[in-house]
């Protein structure tokens, strides 16, 4: 079980074992690799990256059944971050992950931390229901963290946060994801960003690098 605040939510799970430094990162495009750097580029959904050990690959715009089986795959190799912006709710990336996928995703302990830019994966107050976050913390495969938001916002100024949450983990000093995630949000004025963005994992976890 965790326990939830307005900024963080806790769990009772193992470290983080991943170690790659990342480059400058761009969105849109499904991404495996260490220090290279991917394309921007349009799409018609989302499309999540994934940065870890493998050698770079992607999936072509408009393939959703492609850029799905990509997700998982590349899941599997022990990412060190997965970053989603498109299309979503409470329990979905559209047309690429469900919660229901968490219990098969298999990445033994290179568990990846998962940035979620989209509306409602981190709805976790619904007791219904279990969003995408809490399954994918909960899952033995899933996440090590989960950076999500419990509401509704606009896409275009979630971008500035995602962009200066990268800036803070991978172009600076050393930051546990509690202090990227605050200051991430702190950069941004949109309230409704700021008070709906939940780190569901251990704050005090740092990405090795």
């Amino acid at each position: 079980m965790c326990r939830f605040s307005p900024i963080f939510s806790v769990p009772l799970i193992g470290p983080l074992n991943s170690s790659v430094p990342v480059g400058e990162c761009f969105l849109h495009r499904l991404y495996i690799g260490k220090r290279r750097r991917p394309t921007r580029q349009r799409a018609g959904v989302g499309w999540p990256f994934a940065l870890g050990r493998r050698p770079c690959g992607w999936t072509s715009p408009g393939n959703e059944d492609g850029a799905r089986q990509e997700l998982l795959r590349s899941w599997g190799q022990g990412p060190l971050l997965v970053n989603y912006v498109g299309h979503g709710s409470v329990e979905i990336w559209r047309g690429l992950l469900s919660s229901d996928d968490a219990d098969d995703l298999i990445n033994g302990t290179q568990l990846p931390f998962v940035v979620s830019m989209t509306c409602l994966n981190g709805f976790f107050h619904d007791p219904s229901e279990e969003s995408l976050a809490e399954a994918l913390l909960g899952a033995k495969g899933g996440a090590i963290a989960v950076w999500a938001s419990s509401g509704l916002t606009e896409a275009n100024k979630q971008k500035a946060m995602n962009q200066e949450l990268f800036r803070l983990l991978f172009h600076g000093p050393s930051l546990t994801l509690g202090e990227a995630a605050a200051k991430a949000k702190a950069a941004v004025s949109d309230m409704d960003i700021r008070k709906t963005w939940i780190l569901f994992g251990d704050p005090t976890t740092r990405l090795r690098q």
